[in-house]
């Protein structure tokens, strides 16, 4: 049984790979009843994103990336994919922005996945945090997904634009027990 499942995990991860000329995202999670979490995501996009991997230590200082944004120190290290490079191009932080993808070193991971339907939150009285650094607090401030969906009840996420346009994102996070959540609005 645990061959047939591995060989179904390793087609599904191919079948995603073939996907051409989509704008989407995709992600697929293997529990093996707590002796294996395995992520696999793809990014079907029609260019590029020109990712690069960081590794963030613990003790770096975040903002939402908004005016009057959330302030933190993270609490967490974490190594990450990011669209940085392409983001640069329409004014982000190399550094802060893009995180699209990540593990912090307590385990918790987080996808930042396309989203077409997403309608951010109104402005209220919570902390705002841009859909650019979503990814990076939840690793920077969670050790696992139960602290991540009671984190994410403390802000608001902020859209902004990139090219002239709001990208609607939703993210996925999973930790090391093989517990998982999907932040949608």
């Amino acid at each position: 049984m645990k061959q047939l499942s591995i060989a179904t995990l390793a087609i599904t991860l191919v079948g995603f790979s073939v996907v051409k000329n989509t704008d989407a995202c995709s992600r697929v999670l293997w529990n093996n009843n707590g002796k294996a979490v395995v992520t696999g995501r793809t990014m079907d996009w029609a260019h590029t994103w020109n990712d690069v991997l960081f590794v963030y230590p613990r003790g770096q200082q975040m903002d939402g990336g908004v005016e009057g944004g959330l302030k933190w120190k993270s609490k967490y290290g974490s190594i990450g994919c990011s669209i940085s490079p392409y983001a640069k191009k329409y004014g982000f932080d190399y550094v802060k922005d893009g995180h699209s993808d990540g593990i912090n070193e307590k385990g918790l991971a987080a996808h930042l996945l396309y989203l077409e339907e997403t309608v951010y939150p109104q402005a209220d009285d919570r902390p705002a945090v841009s859909y650019m650094r979503w990814v990076r607090f939840i690793l920077d401030n969670h050790a696992t997904v139960k602290e991540a969906v009671a984190g994410m009840k403390k802000i608001r996420i902020a859209p902004v634009k990139m090219g002239g346009k709001v990208f609607g994102t939703h993210v996925a996070v999973e930790d090391a027990s093989g517990d998982s959540a999907i932040f949608e609005f």
